[in-house]
């Protein structure tokens, strides 16, 4: 992935991550920082072949990372949650 594309997924990936938090559907282990998530995935994101390969790959990339205590969303909801991002 290229710098451009990898800023861009960045801030996408930042967004997804906040609507967890908000939802309550992703729990940081005390001290955990949610800005070093995004790190984390976009580590995980040369797996996907496609954005339908999205959701497991974010989903995989918060559950691998060090940060993350548990992950109450599904791959699909994941999905859904990008889908329905505003701007």
């Amino acid at each position: 992935m290229d710098t451009a594309a990898a800023q861009r997924f960045g801030v996408i990936i930042q967004r997804v991550i906040d609507r967890l938090l908000a939802d309550e559907l992703l729990v940081l282990k005390d001290g955990g920082d949610a800005t070093a998530l995004v790190g984390d995935i976009l580590g995980h994101m040369d797996r996907a072949s496609d954005f339908a390969q999205a959701g497991k790959v974010i989903s995989g990339g918060l559950l691998a990372s060090p940060q993350v205590d548990d992950l109450f969303a599904s791959d699909g909801e994941i999905i859904e949650i990008m889908n329905h991002l505003d701007g």
